[in-house]
């Protein structure tokens, strides 16, 4: 049986990961071009931290979700040495 609560914390996470892409792209066509007026200019600023703050959700889910180690089942054990003829 799967855990289906995970299923959906991953399909929600993975929505909300394409939503913020889709919502920096916007961003990003107001934060690269040059603007000459005070509201433009304060418009580019808002989208720059707009961004920067979208980057800071990734980061912190990705750190509230960390993937799983890998299982070892016991110490790592030494390779034998390789027969090298004299």
């Amino acid at each position: 049986m799967t855990n289906r609560t995970s299923t959906r914390a991953d399909t929600t996470l993975g929505w909300l990961g394409l939503l913020l892409m889709l919502v920096v792209t916007r961003l990003a066509d107001q934060s690269s071009q040059s603007q000459p007026t005070v509201g433009g200019r304060l418009s580019r600023f808002l989208s720059c931290r707009a961004i920067d703050g979208i980057g800071g959700v990734g980061w912190a889910i990705d750190r509230m979700f960390p993937a799983p180690a890998p299982a070892r089942d016991g110490p790592a054990q030494p390779s034998p040495p390789s027969a090298v003829p004299c």
